[in-house]
């Protein structure tokens, strides 16, 4: 990386998700897309800081190493992620978040003390070397969530796609290498169930997207990337799904588990649950 903003050379190893509960004061319902609100807002207390740092993030190419979304299910939460330089500038955020925040003309107001989320890339990595590998994962999208696909926005959760951009994210900026096979073993990734509600946000023209959940798994659940499922799903929740995770799409939670086939020899032998 050459943007001095992390990567395999940056001295933090650290990932963080904040959640800090909120609503707005007028209590209408929101009715405009907020994302590029947020993340104009997001530059603009990271440029009171660093603003060297704050314009080599403006200016790379590519996603960026942060998320931010409001989320609005089970309640409304601003949820802001980071790894690489930005990580510690997050976890200073859930500290001294502002009480308001001016967002398109509407103030949302802080209510609650924000919850801490933090990893770092081995601690993710060592999913692929756990005794149980966690084949499984379900992914909850609670924002609208959509992918960049030879020039069009495909608002499918392809598994190729969800992974294959996690992957290339965590390839691009995680100081732990996870092999060239990593991509071939992104193949025997299938969509198990699915239960999804098209969107369409209004930016320069509209994106499609989609909300709701699914189910995935490796084909096989045992071997040296059965577990790739699994640390690329908790990998989501610090870094987003999909395209434009920066102005509010594809803010994720997830679940994880072992698969099947380990989870039922477990079962049968009394040595473990699921």
């Amino acid at each position: 990386m050459g943007d001095g903003l992390g990567g395999r050379a940056g001295p933090v190893n650290e990932l963080v998700r904040i959640e800090i509960p909120g609503r707005w004061e007028d209590q209408a319902e929101e009715t405009v897309f907020i994302g590029r609100a947020l993340q104009a807002w997001f530059y603009r207390e990271l440029a009171t800081r660093d603003d060297g740092l704050a314009t080599a993030l403006h200016d790379m190419s590519g996603e960026k190493p942060f998320s931010i979304a409001l989320r609005r299910q089970p309640d409304v939460r601003l949820v802001i992620t980071a790894y690489g330089l930005l990580a510690p500038f997050v976890q200073e955020l859930s500290r001294a978040m502002p009480d308001r925040l001016l967002l398109n003309a509407r103030w949302w107001r802080r209510e609650g003390e924000a919850l801490v989320e933090r990893c770092t890339w081995p601690d993710l990595a060592a999913g692929l070397l756990a005794p149980a590998p966690e084949s499984r994962a379900t992914m909850t999208f609670v924002t609208p969530t959509t992918f960049r696909s030879r020039g069009n926005y495909l608002p499918l959760p392809v598994p190729q796609l969800v992974f294959g951009g996690l992957l290339e994210r965590w390839q691009t900026w995680a100081p732990v290498d996870l092999g060239v096979e990593a991509g071939t073993a992104l193949d025997g990734i299938v969509v198990r169930r699915h239960r999804l509600a098209s969107v369409a946000v209004q930016l320069k023209g509209l994106v499609p997207g989609f909300v709701g959940a699914a189910e995935f798994e490796a084909r096989q659940s045992e071997g040296p990337y059965a577990g790739l499922v699994g640390v690329l799903a908790r990998f989501a929740r610090f870094a987003g799904v999909g395209a434009k995770v920066s102005t509010g799409f594809g803010c994720v939670d997830v679940a994880t588990a072992a698969g099947r086939r380990r989870a039922a020899s477990e079962r049968a032998s009394g040595t473990g649950t699921e």
